[in-house]
C-alpha cells in the first residue's frame, strides 16, 4: 500500500526548501539598504508565510486533492490504466508546482519593484488594513470546452459528425487525436479532410506567431505557436560546425529534418495514426527545418515509467520500458522497417486510453545496408493483423514507399525500407500456417 504521508511529507521539504530561498531572495535587500525597514521585511515576511503555511495545510491535510488534479482526471477518465504509484507522485508533483505558482503570484501581487531591486509591500504602504484574498485550489479545465475563434467553430461544425467524442476533441481543441479518432472509426473522407485543413492551413509559416526554444534533446528545437491555440515543434536543418566537429557530429546525425517528415510519410502508408503530421517548412527569418503538430494531453514515457514511492529512483531515458511503457510489436515492426535507432524513453508520448505518439525521429533512415534479421527477432515484432495487410498491400506495390520517401532520404535508403517491407510480408505470408506470435488482444500502449 502506498504512504500517502510518507510522500506529502518529502513533498512538503523540498517545497519549503524552494519557497525560503525565494524568499531570502525577495527579502535580503531590505536589509541592506536601510535598518528602518526591518519591520516592513518582518511583517511581509509574516505575510508570505502566511500564504505559503495555509497552501501546504491545505495539501496536507487533504492530500486526496492529488485527485483532482489535471493529470489524474485524465488518469481517470481514459479507463484505460490502473493508477499506480508514479500516477500519485506526478499528481503531487502538480499539485506542489500549482501552489508553488499561486504562492509566487500572492508574493508579486502584495509586493513592488522599488528603486534597486528593493521591494515593499503594496498594502503596507497604501492601507494597512487591507487583507489578502484568500487562495483558491487551482481549478481544473480539462471538462470544459471552448469555441476559440471562428476558424475552430468552422473545424467544429464540419467534423464533429454528430459524436459526442469526437465533438469533445475539437472543442478541447484536440484536432490530432480527433483525426486519428475519425479514422479509427472509419470516417476517412472527414479524417482526410481535417488532416488537409490542418497540414494547409494551420501549419502554413505564414500562420505562425511565435517561437520558444525547447530543451532537453542534443539539438535544437523550438515550440511554436499558431492562431488558435494550435501548437507544434520545429525542428531547424541541422548544420555540421567544423570548428567544433567532436561535439557536435551526433547532433548532426541525429537531427535530420528530413527523417521526420520521412517517418510521418511512413506512418500514414502503414496506416498506423501514431506519428502526428509533419511537413518541411521554411519559417520568416529561419532556415528550413520539420514542423510536427504537438499533441495535447500527452505524457513523456519516462515520466510514466514505474517508481517506488518510498525510494524513488531517477528514472533516465535510456532505462529499459516496463510495465505501461512498454512497447507494442507494432511499433518495434514500425522502428525497424524505418531503421531508427533512438527510441529511448524521452522519445514516444502516452495517451491516458493506451495509445502511443511516436516522436523524435531524425535518427531514422540510417543506412542504405540491408541485415535480415533471424527468424526470433521477426517473431518478436509480429504485427497486428491490420497492419500486416498494410505491409502486405505495400509489398504487391513496391513503388508506393520510395515514391512517397525517397525525395528525403534518397532512393538508395527508401528502397531499403522496401527490402524490410518485402521480407516481412514473404515471411509472414510463408509463416502463415503457424501462429506468429503477435498477441491479438493486445492494443497499442497496453500494460498487459
Amino acid at each position: 500500500m502506498i504512504d500517502l504521508r510518507f510522500m506529502f511529507a518529502n513533498v512538503k521539504e523540498k517545497y519549503d526548501a524552494k519557497l525560503t530561498c525565494l524568499l531570502n531572495m525577495r527579502l535580503g535587500s531590505f536589509n541592506q539598504f536601510n535598518d528602518g525597514l526591518s519591520f516592513m521585511a518582518k511583517s511581509m515576511q509574516e505575510h508570505t508565510l502566511g500564504y505559503r503555511n495555509e497552501y501546504m495545510m491545505q495539501t496536507v491535510a487533504h492530500p486526496y486533492k492529488v485527485l483532482q488534479t489535471e493529470y489524474m482526471i485524465g488518469l481517470l477518465e481514459g479507463q484505460y490504466y490502473q493508477i499506480e504509484a508514479v500516477d500519485l507522485y506526478n499528481g503531487v508533483q502538480e499539485l506542489k508546482s500549482s501552489y508553488k505558482k499561486e504562492y509566487y503570484l500572492e508574493v508579486m501581487r502584495y509586493s513592488v519593484p522599488e528603486g534597486d531591486g528593493l521591494f515593499v509591500l503594496k498594502s503596507t504602504l497604501h492601507n494597512k488594513d487591507i487583507e489578502p484574498s484568500k487562495p483558491q485550489l487551482p481549478s481544473n479545465n480539462s471538462q470544459m470546452q471552448f469555441i476559440l475563434n471562428e476558424s475552430h467553430f468552422k473545424i467544429f461544425e464540419d467534423f464533429h459528425l454528430n459524436d459526442p467524442s469526437i465533438a469533445k476533441l475539437i472543442g478541447q481543441n484536440r484536432l490530432q487525436k480527433a483525426l486519428w479518432e475519425l479514422r479509427k472509426r472509419g470516417f476517412e473522407e472527414a479524417a482526410s479532410r481535417l488532416e488537409t485543413h490542418i497540414y494547409y492551413e494551420l501549419m502554413h509559416p505564414e500562420a505562425i506567431v511565435g517561437f520558444s526554444p525547447l530543451g532537453g534533446g542534443i539539438s535544437k528545437s523550438f515550440k511554436v505557436e499558431m492562431p488558435g491555440q494550435v501548437f507544434g515543434v520545429f525542428k531547424p536543418k541541422a548544420i555540421l560546425n567544423f570548428r567544433r566537429v567532436q561535439s557536435n557530429l551526433f547532433a548532426y546525425i541525429a537531427a535530420n529534418h528530413k527523417n521526420e517528415v520521412a517517418a510521418y510519410h511512413m506512418d500514414r502508408l502503414l496506416d498506423m495514426n501514431l506519428v502526428p503530421i509533419t511537413k518541411v517548412i521554411v519559417p520568416q527569418d529561419k532556415k528550413v527545418g520539420s514542423l510536427q503538430y504537438f499533441v495535447k494531453k500527452s505524457y513523456n514515457a519516462r515520466k510514466l515509467s514505474p517508481i517506488n514511492p518510498r525510494f524513488p529512483i531517477k528514472r533516465r531515458k535510456l532505462s529499459k520500458p516496463k510495465g505501461r511503457t512498454i512497447l507494442s510489436q507494432d511499433v518495434m515492426l514500425f522502428d525497424w522497417i524505418i531503421d531508427n535507432v533512438d527510441r529511448n524513453l524521452d522519445n514516444y508520448l502516452m495517451q491516458f486510453d493506451g495509445q502511443f505518439v511516436l516522436i523524435d525521429h531524425g535518427f531514422s533512415f540510417v543506412t542504405s545496408f540491408y541485415f535480415q534479421p533471424k527468424d526470433k527477432q521477426v517473431k518478436k515484432m509480429s504485427p497486428s493483423p491490420k497492419l500486416l495487410k498494410k505491409i502486405i498491400y505495400l509489398k504487391n506495390n513496391p513503388t508506393l514507399v520510395p515514391q512517397a520517401i525517397s525525395h528525403l532520404v534518397g532512393q538508395d535508403v527508401a528502397n531499403t525500407v522496401q527490402k524490410r517491407i518485402d521480407f516481412i510480408g514473404n515471411f509472414l505470408e510463408s509463416n502463415a500456417h503457424t501462429d506468429p506470435g503477435h498477441e491479438e488482444s493486445i492494443e497499442p500502449g497496453s500494460c498487459t
